[in-house]
């Protein structure tokens, strides 16, 4: 359906929008900005601990890598000025 492309999953025809974003829109609507929170909301923690993982493993490895390259560059430079 070309009518249909680019549309985000869930907003086809007839569909409604899902609980939250019900929940959602009403906030809007009915309160100011910014959207207040409650614990609950920060309760429904949707990262799961394999992606922790993932992203510790990125940082760790980002930062591995730039403390060898600063290294390196010390390391290089302390070199020259011996010669």
């Amino acid at each position: 359906d070309a009518g249909a492309e680019g549309k985000l999953k869930g907003e086809g025809e007839g569909e409604r929008p899902g609980r939250e974003i019900q929940q959602l829109m009403s906030r809007l609507n009915a309160l100011s900005l910014p959207i207040r929170r409650t614990l609950g909301d920060f309760q429904r923690f949707k990262v799961t601990p394999q992606d922790h993982v993932n992203y510790a493993a990125t940082w760790f490895t980002l930062a591995a890598a730039t403390w060898a390259m600063a290294y390196a560059r010390v390391r290089s430079t302390r070199w020259k000025k011996l010669l």
